[in-house]
């Protein structure tokens, strides 16, 4: 899995449309609002 998060993710067909990405950890406590 992170050999796809890490070279190919951006490559996928869904998210050639989008200029930036943000992946979010599950588990995981954010200090911040995310919207």
């Amino acid at each position: 899995m992170c050999r796809f998060y890490s070279g190919q993710f951006y490559k996928h067909p869904l998210l050639l449309k989008y200029e930036w990405y943000w992946r979010l950890e599950p588990e995981i406590k954010y200090f911040c609002d995310i919207t």
